[in-house]
């Protein structure tokens, strides 16, 4: 396996490969199952972790007693905030500090969020990675390189894109995984060269930020393989990845996921709600009902067809919560929703674009010029959006020699009017 370079986020930690091989068989067995007996094996294995932490955990201790449930599925949400406030709280005694990885989030949604997570938890999110991997065809001769906004695996984080194209080609990988933003900057960067077409590559994997069909299609395009997305955060770590037929699978043997409705209460089967998400891994901290800000929509077990079939759907990702635009009728419109009815593919054009609503009627759209921008693609973009809008709003274009650092994720539509807690 020394072509396989497993990220996590640029953590360094060791390894412990028999650990991984047992959580791959242990995966790979679930996927096996009946789908009855798979789904009894998932909620025995979600009770058994409401019950060690409404006994061990003091945050959550502290509710059942003053809630007097039974059961904290039942309890209160824990969001970013009570995060950030209840760290050792929310944290379990722990023999040993060695044990123990901090992490921080982005803090693209805000101000960056602290985690604890166990060492054998990323050795658990190695076998999900092996396993995705393997599915999907690589096999131990492949090269897999891991790329972040900040470069491949452990490049400096300030590597010029147009050098990172002279590593791709004289490493030849099989196998790349990559924020989509930064694969499109590489295919304007390269746009009449086709450097980059002379890689040979069995897929691409696509993390970490919102993107489009049709963007992801145009990268299948260029590099001539498939493209698969994933989705996860810091804080719960993986949480659904595409089959082959581009379905979005939770790992349900890693998190328990919820839709809720702004009532509180789940919602029925393919409703738009918010995503919550109960860790079922990590000894170090717990997280119960927690809400990533995230909207989407969930299915039912068996109906997809692949192998990943014992695991339910995700059937639709629609981005924040924060960054739903509201317009001056009332109407919502999620930044999912929006970036699937709009997406910039011509990347030679416009290097960079933005969305913001500044008010209920008042919209700014950021441009950064690529080397064959002109006034028409900004005016086609300008009236797109009125198009979605449909109501009587101002829509204006500024241009920025730069949106997002480097290293930072994209988020195309942003609001500073939309407050989710309204």
């Amino acid at each position: 396996m020394e072509n396989l370079h497993i990220s996590q986020d640029r953590i360094n930690y060791k390894s412990n490969p028999a650990r991984i091989f047992e959580y791959l068989i242990n995966h790979s067995q679930l996927l096996e199952m009946r789908v009855e007996d798979c789904r009894s094996y998932l909620q025995q294995l979600l009770n058994e972790r409401l019950e060690i932490v409404s006994k061990t955990v003091p945050y959550y201790k502290d509710i059942v007693k003053s809630n007097l449930i039974g059961s904290l599925i039942d309890s209160q949400f824990l969001t970013k905030q009570d995060l950030r406030k209840n760290i050792e709280k929310l944290s379990f005694k722990i023999s040993s500090k060695n044990d123990i990885v901090e992490r921080e989030s982005s803090g693209s949604a805000g101000v960056p969020i602290q985690i604890r997570k166990t060492v054998k938890l990323f050795d658990f999110y190695s076998a999900l990675s092996v396993h995705e991997l393997i599915h999907h065809g690589w096999t131990p001769l492949d090269v897999y390189f891991v790329l972040h906004g900040s470069g491949i695996g452990n490049l400096d984080p300030g590597i010029n894109p147009s050098k990172l194209i002279e590593v791709l080609l004289d490493s030849k990988p099989d196998i790349i995984s990559c924020y989509p933003s930064y694969l499109l900057n590489l295919i304007s960067l390269d746009y009449g060269k086709n450097k980059l077409k002379d890689l040979r590559l069995k897929f691409i994997a696509t993390h970490s930020e919102q993107s489009s069909s049709s963007e992801r299609e145009l990268i299948e395009k260029f590099f001539n393989c498939p493209v698969y997305d994933e989705y996860g955060s810091t804080e719960t770590g993986p949480i659904a990845i595409q089959c082959e037929n581009k379905k979005y699978h939770i790992l349900e043997d890693n998190v328990y996921v919820e839709i809720i409705g702004v009532d509180g209460k789940p919602v029925d089967p393919g409703e738009l709600g918010e995503i919550v998400v109960t860790d079922l891994r990590n000894d170090s901290m717990a997280l119960i009902r927690y809400k990533l800000g995230d909207l989407g929509s969930i299915g039912d077990y068996g109906t997809c067809g692949c192998s990943w079939n014992n695991f339910r759907l995700l059937t639709s990702l629609e981005g924040r919560k924060e960054d739903s635009f509201i317009l001056p009728s009332g109407r919502v419109i999620p930044s999912g929703q929006m970036i699937s009815k709009i997406s910039v593919t011509e990347v030679t054009a416009i290097k960079e674009w933005q969305v913001v609503q500044e008010d209920f009627d008042k919209f700014t759209v950021y441009i950064v010029e690529g080397s064959n921008y002109n006034s028409k693609v900004s005016s086609d973009l300008v009236n797109s959006l009125a198009k979605v809008f449909s109501e009587s709003v101002q829509i204006r274009v500024k241009y920025k020699n730069q949106i997002n650092k480097p290293t930072e994720k994209r988020r195309v539509y942003r609001s500073h009017v939309y407050n989710p807690n309204d």
